[in-house]
């Protein structure tokens, strides 16, 4: 059984490894497009909120 997960070793291994922790811990890059992402997102909805304030004060006046 050399090409079992358990036996493998050397570069092989190290490959699995990599694979795994990529899967698990993503890169900067992509941890920075997700934050760009959700601060893109939170700001849309505060600007959507925002637009219904001043359209409520706007019919009470």
């Amino acid at each position: 059984m050399t090409n079992s997960l358990v036996r493998i070793s050397g570069v092989e291994g190290e490959w699995v490894k990599q694979a795994l922790t990529a899967l698990i811990r993503p890169c900067a890059h992509q941890q920075r497009r997700r934050a760009g992402f959700q601060l893109n997102f939170l700001g849309d909805l505060l600007h959507s909120k925002i637009i219904e304030v001043v359209d409520v004060v706007r019919k009470t006046r």
